[in-house]
């Protein structure tokens, strides 16, 4: 039977030794892990931070590396290709988000530059309908001009919760308007 060492080679090490260790493998492997991290996310600074990612995981469960199941260089590969995956996935609903965020904006935007159009297009009867929460940044930065930080600073909102309550009322604008055309 194979001593438990053995199978989790980490576990019996005191923090120093863990430390070593873990410096050891990272000055090994960090290179190669690189590189395929790069294949899959395709930049050199995202492949960078995730490497980094994958290293603070790898540090976190090396107690559960189990020698039976592949190579060290198997269970390193295998936390940076789904570490890479992730920060794609992350990467790609991010900019997915902005380019939803710029689309509503667009839609919005006629009325920001020329405010002939702001009634015609019924934007103030659209806006009206909106909660108070949503409705006051709205009406604030349309209609007065305000800049989100202008309009966080005059209610003593966070310019979080500002942005939040704008960027949920431009979503329901844009479903409003999209539906009158």
């Amino acid at each position: 039977m194979t001593n438990t060492s053995e199978q989790h080679p980490f576990a019996f090490l005191e923090s120093k030794e863990r430390y070593e260790v873990f410096k050891s493998h990272y000055a090994q492997y960090s290179g190669a892990i690189f590189k395929a991290i790069l294949v899959i996310v395709k930049d050199t600074h995202l492949a960078e931070e995730t490497l980094q990612d994958v290293f603070v995981k790898v540090w976190k469960s090396m107690e559960q590396y189990d020698a039976r199941k592949g190579s060290l260089y198997t269970w390193l590969h295998r936390i940076a290709h789904n570490t890479a995956l992730d920060a794609v996935r992350r990467k790609n609903n991010k900019n997915n988000k902005k380019n939803e965020l710029l689309s509503i904006e667009n839609a919005l935007i006629i009325p920001v530059v020329m405010p002939e159009f702001k009634d015609e297009m019924g934007l103030r009867k659209a806006v009206s309908s909106l909660k108070e929460k949503q409705r006051i940044p709205i009406e604030l930065f349309f209609f007065q001009e305000y800049t989100l930080e202008a309009i966080a600073k005059e209610l003593n909102i966070p310019l979080g919760t500002i942005k939040s309550r704008y960027y949920s009322a431009l979503r329901k604008l844009y479903k409003m308007i999209k539906k009158q055309r």
